[in-house]
């Protein structure tokens, strides 16, 4: 999930649901509400893309929001003002 501030002062929140195989449920049950990282794997076929998480790397807890722009300020320019 990120929740964040766009260039005009907009709230913008974004989810992005992703699958898990069943054993993951007793290493997040108690990360609920919590920033984690979980590692990718992207297997690109003439079929598909896909993508399923690396079970050789662990799920990171994060202190924060690695994603949290909200101390960034960037004045909003329309075509008009921008140089």
């Amino acid at each position: 999930m990120f929740d964040g501030i766009d260039e005009e002062g907009y709230k913008k929140l974004t989810v992005e649901a992703i699958q898990l195989d069943e054993e993951y449920t007793d290493a997040l049950q108690d990360k609920i509400g919590s920033y984690i990282a979980v590692s990718y794997n992207i297997l690109q076929t003439p079929k598909g893309t896909y993508v399923f998480p690396d079970k050789s790397m662990p799920v990171l807890e994060l202190d924060k929001n690695p994603l949290d722009y909200s101390k960034y300020s960037r004045k909003h320019q329309s075509p008009k003002t921008a140089k």
